[in-house]
């Protein structure tokens, strides 16, 4: 079953009871989205007895940091989502072997607390981390070759989307990875540029969609003081108001712009 959906560490289970011996289950990848399963039903094509083990050496992948990299996927998606604070889109100069590379903005160091007083940075994912030497130029921070290390472990390419987040040691970084070839998978909703753009929408904010009938939902939108910035709003519906008067005005938004709310 698990070479059959392409199951990897950290993907997860939710399986519903559906009496007898039957479950219903949804897969989840480390992204928390839903997997696009197979357009055929094949089910009787494999056996869910279980023989003991793993279904095969697959599952494992290559290596042990590549499971950290997807443990850090997890981690940051489902359970800290909202914790990053710089976020590199690697490029080829980032992937090019050299002695040198510019990782962190001038910006990105100061809001970090990087000074020319410190030797080394450490980076990596849930568990496993490089250390990695630095040295300053024109105020300019560079890491040391072991970046690129890291990227070839990382198996990282151009157009990926590498998410710094701070940890309890001001030199050591936790980074969680938004693949280009599976962002691009990611379902796009319309609209939401001009949604953000018409509220002031920024980073961290929180946004709760509450369902109310088909490809219709209620949204609740928190600033970073976790105040609902429509609750001065005299006209503002309440969800209970929604149910109840199917013929609300509505207003639909959308647009067909890409890529600057997308990604990550």
């Amino acid at each position: 079953m698990y070479d059959y959906y392409d199951v990897k560490p950290y993907h997860f289970f939710a399986v519903d009871y559906s009496g007898g011996s039957t479950f219903f289950l949804e897969i989840f990848n480390m992204y928390g989205l839903e997997i696009d399963y197979p357009l055929e039903a094949r089910a009787h094509r494999f056996s869910l007895k279980y023989m003991g083990g793993w279904v095969n050496d697959v599952y494992h992948l290559g290596s042990d940091f590549e499971i950290d990299k997807l443990c850090a996927q997890f981690s940051y998606n489902c359970y800290t989502s909202g914790t990053g604070e710089y976020d590199l889109v690697i490029s080829k100069s980032h992937l090019k072997r050299r002695v040198y590379y510019k990782v962190f903005s001038r910006n990105a160091c100061t809001q970090r607390s990087l000074n020319d007083s410190m030797k080394w940075v450490e980076i990596g994912y849930k568990n496993l981390f490089w250390k990695i030497k630095i040295k300053w130029r024109d105020g300019t921070l560079l890491l040391h070759w072991k970046w690129y290390d890291f990227a070839k472990a990382g198996k990282l390419c151009c157009g990926d989307i590498c998410v710094f987040q701070k940890t309890s040691h001001s030199q050591k970084f936790e980074v969680s990875v938004f693949e280009k070839r599976n962002v691009n998978k990611f379902n796009k909703a319309d609209g939401l540029k001009k949604l953000f753009l018409k509220y002031s929408v920024h980073e961290n904010y929180v946004m709760v969609f509450d369902n109310v009938g088909p490809s219709h939902f209620y949204v609740s939108i928190y600033n970073n003081n976790s105040v609902d910035i429509f609750h001065e709003f005299i006209g503002k519906f309440l969800l209970e108001d929604v149910i109840r008067e199917p013929k609300c005005p509505i207003v639909v938004l959308s647009d067909d712009s890409e890529g600057e709310f997308g990604g990550a």
